[in-house]
């Protein structure tokens, strides 16, 4: 898949999890349709490699050490409109869950515009809980 945007490319796994905690997705219920910024992967075993690292990973570093274990394009950063299905997996990490879920991409940003894709494209992407503390 394109890597479309370079944004948090720099910033720590942390961070780019914690992001999908509070930036819940823009929903169209008419279409069952959804839009977001975040990692897109092409299997959930390659999500749970991607949040298995340690936290302080940069993300750059962690798509490089994922993408050359499963193969170029394997992971990668992009704002796209999907629509999500199931949870395919649950990864435990210090500071809460990640939910692992499958997507079916159907347009990706580019530049100031959406581009819709001539097919659906499945892909899993981590939606993190944080830890409740007591």
């Amino acid at each position: 898949m394109t890597n479309i945007s370079r944004v948090l490319i720099g910033a720590p796994v942390a961070f780019v999890l914690s992001l999908a905690a509070f930036a819940a997705p823009a929903q169209s219920p008419s279409q069952n349709l959804a839009a977001g910024h975040g990692l897109v992967c092409d299997t959930a075993e390659e999500v749970a490699a991607f949040v298995g690292a340690g936290s302080d990973e940069k993300v750059d570093a962690a798509l490089a050490r994922v993408n050359g274990r499963f193969g170029t394009g394997a992971c990668s950063i992009l704002t796209s409109v999907f629509r999500q299905y199931e949870q395919a997996n649950t990864v435990m990490i210090p500071d809460g869950i990640v939910r692992i879920t499958r997507i079916e991409i159907v347009g990706v940003a580019d530049g100031a515009a959406v581009v819709r894709l001539k097919q659906p494209r499945v892909q899993y992407t981590p939606i993190f809980e944080k830890a409740a503390s007591i």
